[in-house]
């Protein structure tokens, strides 16, 4: 396969997909890239219990091809590995949504999808940006220039993952409203998408962890799918909130 060519191949291949266009209205006109599950943290309150990526068409003919499709031998290194050479047969004209499904745990296959999505960024000057429940192992830095928002479950993992140097994202049972808004010590704002029906190639927001920590924002998720899966990601959420639920380590 030649450099920028469509990586448009089925999820079963490898445990990877990557691909120019998403088929998701939500995201709009974007590249996107897809990792079996198996990359993700154990410690994520969402995996197998609701996790959006997990529903509908996405959980259906993504997510379980891709879990399917991935060698038992393949560790979360190699994962990146093969994500990183994925990112360096997209074209780059679009902005780069990494993993909707899936994450990654290591330091350094986080460094390497952060050199990819600096080759990305180089052709065409778009921009990379994702979601990792992987702040407490990974540090900021290892990420480069791709904004990636650490995604929590509480205001004091919000705190917490400020204090590493990411920007958040949080997930909440329903929004109050769409206006940015304060609760305790965080200002929160209802993603647009979820709100207003924009899509992320136009609002952007993510695309900005910058600007998102220096107003010191967090964007907030609600709890969305169908009515099953909704109510196991209700359920997750609120045992994550839990103060008998036993903390990952910081």
């Amino acid at each position: 396969m030649k450099p920028h060519e469509d990586t448009n191949r089925t999820p079963t291949q490898s445990g990877v997909y990557a691909t120019e266009v998403s088929a998701s209205r939500k995201l709009g006109d974007v590249s996107v890239t897809h990792v079996a599950q198996a990359s993700c943290p154990d410690s994520c309150p969402f995996l197998h219990a609701g996790c959006y990526a997990e529903n509908g068409f996405l959980g259906g003919f993504i997510t379980k091809r891709l879990n399917r499709g991935m060698d038992r031998d393949i560790d979360r290194l190699e994962i990146a590995r093969l994500e990183a050479g994925a990112i360096d047969r997209l074209s780059g004209e679009r902005d780069l949504r990494l993993h909707v499904v899936g994450d990654s745990v290591t330091r350094r296959g986080t460094r390497l999808l952060a050199a990819a999505a600096g080759r990305y960024t180089a052709r065409a000057g778009r921009r990379v940006w994702t979601y990792t429940h992987a702040w407490r192992q990974v540090p900021r830095d290892a990420w480069g220039s791709v904004s990636v928002l650490a995604s929590c479950e509480t205001e004091e993992e919000v705190l917490l993952a400020r204090s590493r140097g990411y920007a958040t994202a949080m997930v909440v049972e329903e929004h109050p409203g769409d206006r940015r808004h304060r609760s305790g010590r965080v200002n929160l704002l209802p993603c647009p998408s979820q709100t207003r029906g924009v899509t992320c190639a136009s609002c952007r927001l993510c695309t900005d962890d910058d600007l998102l920590r220096s107003q010191n924002l967090t964007i907030t998720f609600a709890v969305h799918g169908s009515r099953p899966s909704r109510n196991k990601a209700l359920r997750a959420l609120r045992s994550a909130r839990s103060p008998k639920r036993e903390r990952p380590s910081a």
